[in-house]
C-alpha cells in the first residue's frame, strides 16, 4: 500500500494531473504518504478489532480476565503503529527513488533475514542490550524487559514503556524521521522523468548528447497558468471529450 504511492502516479501517468494545479512539493511528497500511512493503520487496526473479536469467545470462563481496553491498545500504540512508520518510510523512500516494486521486495527478505540474525545475535547474554537496540521491530527489546516476568505479571501488568523498549522505540522513530526527511529534500518532480542509476554518470564520461536544438526559445510561447473556476471546467471537459 505505502511502496508505491508516489511511483504509480509515474507509472500509470496520472501524474500531469497533479502537476496542472497548484500543488507544492511538500503538499504532493507528505500528501501521498500521510495518506498512505493512514489507510495501512486502519488496516493494521484490523488485528486489535480481531483480537478483541477472539476474546469474547472465552469470556465468563476462569481462563479469560477481565477486559481492559489498554490491553489491546498500548500494544497498538508501542509496536504496531511505530512498526508501519519505521517500514513505511523505509518502503516508500526506496521505491519513490529507485522506481520499481522489485527493490521493496529485496527489501523486505533483507529485513527478514536480518531479523534471523538478530534472533540468532541476542541469543549471547553479553549481547542482549545491543540485539535490544538494533532490533526494528521492538520484540527483542520486549522480551528483554519481560524476560524474568512471572505468569501472574504478564496477566496482569501493562506493557512497561521503559528502559530498552523506550530507547529501541525512539531510535527506530528518529532514524525513519530523519530517512524521511532526507527523502523529501531530496525528491524532485522531474525525477521520474530520467533514467535510475545508483552512481551518477561523471562529466565526460560517455553519454549520448542531445542534437542541437532546431528552434529557438523566443520562438515558444509564454505559458499562462489557469487556476480559476473557468480554466477548472475548460480542463474537464477537455479530458472527458
Amino acid at each position: 500500500i505505502v511502496a508505491t504511492a508516489i511511483q504509480k502516479d509515474y507509472q500509470f501517468n496520472i501524474h500531469m494531473f497533479f502537476f496542472t494545479k497548484p500543488i507544492n512539493k511538500a503538499q504532493y511528497f507528505f500528501g501521498r504518504f500521510l495518506g498512505v500511512f493512514f489507510m495501512a493503520s486502519i488496516v493494521i487496526s484490523g488485528m486489535v478489532v480481531g483480537y478483541y473479536v477472539g476474546t469474547l469467545f472465552g469470556m465468563g470462563t476462569p481462563a479469560m480476565g477481565p477486559f481492559r481496553f489498554m490491553n489491546f491498545f498500548q500494544p497498538y500504540l508501542i509496536f504496531s503503529l511505530p512498526n508501519l512508520f519505521v517500514f513505511s518510510v523505509l518502503f516508500f523512500s526506496l521505491t519513490t527513488f529507485t522506481r520499481s516494486t522489485m527493490a521493496s521486495y529485496i527489501l523486505a527478505l533483507i529485513l527478514m533475514v536480518l531479523q534471523f540474525g538478530m534472533d540468532s545475535f541476542s541469543a549471547d547474554l553479553e549481547k542482549k542490550d545491543i540485539a535490544a537496540l538494533l532490533d526494528p521491530t521492538g520484540s527483542l527489546a520486549f522480551t528483554l524487559v519481560t524476560e524474568y516476568w512471572t505468569p501472574f505479571e504478564k496477566n496482569q501488568e501493562l506493557i512497561p514503556f521503559s528502559g530498552k523498549l523506550m530507547q529501541n522505540r525512539l531510535l527506530w522513530i528518529g532514524i525513519a524521521s530523519l530517512i524521511c526527511a532526507i527523502s523529501y529534500f531530496r525528491f524532485q518532480f522531474s525525477q521520474f522523468l530520467e533514467p535510475f542509476s545508483l552512481f551518477k554518470l561523471k562529466a565526460g564520461s560517455s553519454q549520448t548528447e542531445n542534437p542541437p536544438a532546431i528552434f529557438s526559445l523566443a520562438d515558444i510561447p509564454p505559458v499562462v497558468q489557469d487556476f480559476s473556476k473557468k480554466g477548472t471546467w475548460k480542463q474537464l471537459w477537455w479530458i472527458t471529450k
